[in-house]
């Protein structure tokens, strides 16, 4: 062989070695590159997600506050409305109460309720009062009962009301108390 060859071949090998170095440098690289970007891939991933829960867990922060301000404000609205209804309710109650008082059906009622109140005091001591408002209707009630009535200096709006001193006893039949009563356990249905 001659050291023209000689080099030739030396030459062609060391130009393999230094390509097959090249290629294995560059699959190395390859690879680390493929690595670095699977790995930032994966944190970029899990920073995605990481980010979404936190902003979904937000948004159902915020669209629970928004509900309960919005329930809040309804039931606000709602007890507003309530009270109203309640109020007109209770207005016409008092305006028909005003016009059964014109009828003689409430003279019925008065001699009733003196009498129920007579019944309860049996021999004891009862003063029955009857609203100023009624002050007419007091001697057609005395016959009617037997009964000597006290004109009230109160008004209730109607109705009557005895008292039993010797045993601290009001009876309490006033149209007065009766809507109070019926205002406090009054409740519109929901």
């Amino acid at each position: 062989m001659t050291l023209d060859n000689k080099l030739d071949n030396f030459y062609n090998s060391a130009m393999e070695d230094a390509a097959n170095q090249k290629i294995e440098m560059i699959n190395q690289y390859k690879n680390s590159l493929r690595e670095i970007y699977e790995e930032h891939k994966n944190n970029s991933q899990r920073k995605a997600e990481s980010y979404f829960e936190m902003e979904v867990k937000n948004l159902n922060r915020e669209k629970n506050k928004t509900l309960s301000i919005k329930a809040l404000d309804s039931k606000r609205l709602v007890n507003d409305k309530s009270k109203h209804f309640k109020k007109l309710l209770f207005e016409e109650v008092r305006e028909k109460l005003i016009e059964f008082m014109k009828t003689p059906e409430y003279i019925d009622l008065l001699e009733t309720q003196i009498n129920n109140a007579k019944n309860f005091a049996k021999e004891e001591q009862i003063h029955i009062y009857i609203n100023p408002s009624d002050e007419d209707k007091k001697l057609e009630l005395e016959k009617r009962t037997n009964t000597f009535l006290i004109i009230s200096n109160i008004d209730f709006f109607g109705g009557t009301r005895a008292v039993i001193n010797s045993k601290n006893i009001l009876i309490d039949y006033s149209f007065l108390t009766k809507l109070k009563e019926e205002k406090e356990k009054f409740t519109l249905l929901s």
